[in-house]
């Protein structure tokens, strides 16, 4: 089957760019029956437990380490307003390479790694405010959570998610919501007169199913939000160079979205 490499430009308007974010998306299979309530159910302890023993001893090294974090430029002159993308780099996981900031929770990395890279990243966006970092579990949806302030359990108590879905929105101070994303694309959007945030997990089956568009109008039915009043950032995802897609995809796009064959330039790669 002929592959198509696709590379997509900038789109003027922030509505088209918020149509399109998931056309750099590759195609990642997820693991079937690894979650089990709430936890994902481990088949092979090879490394974990070695690296788990260190972990302590490796936070108490790394707790004046720099934890990196991609700010969106002009998103400072908001006080209230905290955000920011991680890198790999300033945490103090060594299974994927000395010093790397995973927030993820995986087989190869211990649960206390993960959960004090994410305490570091937390300190390193919102500072020493209170904060509580939310997060969904990711199936490559269309789902989004709306959380409100009797919002419940948001996690277990090492700090997986518990809800499904691939964004979440709230006006409830003090929650830092959060997607992760490898080659999708994150993005974020902030209502700054009502004061309402919201983080998408934007891969291109989600964009097909309009997750973002959907959440912008989910902002509006909710809670009285105006485009005007809108700001977006779209995160660091995979780029065109690197990634290579089915003739599937590239018809999807261009049956669901008129304006794909000027946005999109695809190439013959096979």
């Amino acid at each position: 089957m002929s592959n198509w490499q696709e590379s997509a430009e900038a789109i003027g308007a922030v509505d088209r760019v918020l149509a399109s974010v998931g056309m750099k998306h590759g195609r990642r299979a997820t693991r079937k029956g690894t979650w089990k309530n709430g936890e994902r159910v481990k088949s092979k302890k090879i490394k974990v437990e070695l690296v788990a023993k260190a972990a302590t001893g490796r936070a108490k090294k790394h707790a004046g380490a720099d934890v990196r974090v991609v700010r969106v430029p002009g998103w400072e002159k908001f006080p209230w307003l905290a955000a920011g993308f991680s890198t790999r780099l300033g945490g103090i996981s060594e299974a994927y390479g000395a010093g790397e900031q995973n927030l993820g929770w995986t087989e190869q990395d211990s649960e206390e790694n993960v959960a004090e890279n994410r305490r570091g990243f937390v300190e390193a966006v919102a500072g020493k405010k209170p904060g509580e970092l939310v997060t969904v579990r990711q199936i490559h949806s269309g789902l989004i959570r709306v959380i409100e302030k009797d919002h419940g359990n948001l996690a277990t108590e090492n700090g997986r998610a518990v809800m499904r879905g691939d964004a979440s929105m709230t006006d409830v101070p003090g929650l830092l919501l959060g997607v992760q994303t490898a080659d999708c694309v994150p993005v974020l959007v902030v209502d700054t007169k009502k004061k309402v945030v919201a983080a998408f997990h934007a891969g291109w089956r989600g964009t097909l199913k309009r997750i973002v568009e959907r959440g912008v109008g989910t902002m509006q039915l909710r809670y009285g939000s105006k485009p005007k009043d809108l700001i977006a950032a779209i995160g660091p995802a995979i780029g065109a160079c690197c990634f290579a897609v089915g003739d599937e995809v590239r018809w999807e796009f261009e049956s669901q979205f008129a304006y794909a064959p000027e946005q999109c330039h695809w190439r013959y790669a096979g």
